[in-house]
């Protein structure tokens, strides 16, 4: 009797897991990465119409959050120096503030994470969210911008952690 209740209880909780996980789709960049997605996500791989770098854009179902990923030669020695140049080219203004910044590694590679917050309504903040990667021959830098830090966080950093460098 207690093996039916345990079977049972395993084939609920299998079956419930599967049931209500949410559909991801898995994109290859180029042959440089791979990233997954949530299967509601828009995502379009670009062919360099739109910037020279960037090289895959996704835009989430309720059009808040967005997610861009850019490529470069790494002409660089280290992590910060990519950092710092894009800080200064990101131009900020006085209404930007840091949040938060942390070293990382994202599939066994050196990284950085800023979270820059900005009021852009009377009650809404919108987050920008910016990693930066880098490989002998690469440098990978992530873009999101986003409304709701707890949920819409959540989604960015399962994609985040997604990502598989290839080379």
């Amino acid at each position: 009797m207690k093996r039916i209740i345990l079977f049972t209880l395993v084939l609920l909780f299998a079956f419930s897991t599967t049931a209500f996980a949410q559909e991801e789709k898995a994109y290859e960049i180029g042959g440089y990465l791979i990233v997954t997605f949530p299967d509601d996500w828009e995502v379009y791989q670009n062919n360099h119409q739109v910037h020279s770098s960037l090289m895959l854009a996704a835009i989430s179902p309720n059009k808040r959050s967005e997610l861009g990923i850019y490529l470069f030669d790494n002409q660089h020695r280290n992590i910060d120096d990519v950092i710092t140049e894009t800080q200064i080219g990101m131009s900020l203004d006085n209404a930007e503030t840091l949040e938060e910044s942390d070293k990382l590694y994202i599939d066994n590679y050196e990284a950085r994470m800023l979270l820059y917050s900005r009021p852009i309504e009377k009650s809404l903040i919108q987050y920008f969210l910016m990693y930066g990667i880098i490989t002998d021959q690469k440098c990978y830098r992530i873009e999101a911008y986003y409304d709701n830090l707890k949920t819409d966080r959540k989604t960015i950093d399962k994609i985040i952690s997604s990502i598989k460098i290839l080379k």
